[in-house]
């Protein structure tokens, strides 16, 4: 079971997990996906932290409107072209392959995670950054660039 922070209103767009009254949120199926509910973004900057309570394997990122995760299959954010994700136990970032990049992480940790969205006739790119403690600076930081985000 892994655990992490989410003080947000989240849902599962597959698989499950349970929300503690502290905060903490406990996985219980094999690769849940959870986003956060009402939100659709279009253009702009946005971000969000998770805390790493326990580490453990997951990939922490963004989605367009076309991402289809399988929890059953291993199927999560970062497994297809329509999502992007860093993965701080593998050491890699994802999307639809891996590449080796950015910084291990360890119980206490904040992964930040940030995209700024170029939109252009209902189409754009984005740019997709994650940081560990507050740093933006390598291995971690820009991840993603010209990203086609729908």
């Amino acid at each position: 079971v892994n655990e992490m922070s989410c003080t947000g209103q989240l849902m599962a767009l597959d698989g499950s997990f349970s929300r503690l009254s502290d905060g903490r949120c406990l996985v219980h199926s094999h690769f849940p996906t959870l986003t956060a509910t009402g939100v659709w973004l279009t253009s702009g900057k946005w971000y969000y932290e998770v805390e790493v309570l326990k580490p453990g394997l997951a990939q922490i990122g963004w989605a367009d409107a076309y991402f289809a995760p399988q929890d059953r299959k291993g199927l999560g954010c970062g497994d297809d072209i329509h999502s992007w994700a860093f993965d701080g136990h593998r050491k890699m970032r994802w999307n639809e392959e891996s590449n080796e990049w950015g910084k291990g992480w360890k119980a206490g940790d904040v992964i930040g995670c940030a995209i700024s969205i170029n939109a252009a006739n209902k189409k754009g790119t984005c740019k997709i950054s994650y940081s560990c403690n507050g740093s933006w600076e390598e291995p971690m930081g820009v991840a993603f660039t010209d990203v086609p985000f729908q």
